[in-house]
């Protein structure tokens, strides 16, 4: 497939058919023997890039946004001890993390109608991050977990857990992804038409004109 852009990979690493609640973090970078490796740009989406966008930082930084910092979110031994104090304001933060992942969730419950949406939406945001936009990614990422929370509670789409483990089984267990229309044994441009539903799915207040 060589050569490939950037903007090429970031398309593959977000095909749904790898990128789940499994896939983890979403990373691109090009490598240039001939450039001084702090210097080296990494696009990294803070959880699955299916969900969320890739952001642009530089290999030599050495702090980040609270919001994208360590958060006890499945560290080892969240679940038997209390927070470290000297972490308050950092835990307090929003995990950009988690808001993404609730994007995954909400998106995956209906992927015919919402995975298109998001698609556009992230892709978009990426045309325009020529500078680090992390900031910025917090607020588009509230903007989605905002509408698509209104979107499956107004249109009845809402439906609870009907077992009682909150947990998977392990490994080889089914999780969370918008396969929903796609053959996984097919490239990206044999894959069937994405639902016309794209084009009726407004986020609107009931009885707004």
């Amino acid at each position: 497939m060589a050569p490939v852009t950037e903007k090429d990979l970031m398309e593959r690493v977000r095909d749904p058919r790898i990128s789940d609640d499994e896939a983890g973090y979403g990373q691109v970078v090009s490598l240039y023997p001939d450039r001084d490796a702090d210097l080296i740009r990494i696009w990294n989406a803070p959880t699955g890039s299916v969900a969320a966008p890739f952001l642009p930082s530089w290999l030599g930084v050495d702090a980040v946004l609270p919001e994208y910092g360590q958060h006890r979110y499945l560290t080892t031994g969240a679940s038997s001890s209390f927070l470290n104090p000297d972490f308050e304001l950092q835990e307090a933060s929003v995990f950009a993390g988690r808001l993404f992942k609730r994007v995954l969730y909400y998106m995956c419950s209906a992927p015919a109608e919402i995975h298109p949406i998001v698609t556009d939406m992230l892709v978009a945001f990426e045309n325009r991050s020529m500078h680090t936009r992390a900031q910025d990614a917090l607020g588009l990422g509230r903007t989605l977990t905002d509408a698509l929370d209104a979107y499956i509670k107004l249109a009845g789409r809402w439906k609870g857990p009907t077992g009682t483990q909150i947990n998977d089984a392990g490994e080889g267990a089914e999780t969370v992804n918008c396969l929903v229309g796609f053959d996984p044994d097919q490239p990206a441009w044999k894959q069937p038409p994405p639902s016309s539903a794209k084009k009726r799915l407004i986020f609107q207040a009931p009885g707004a004109q």
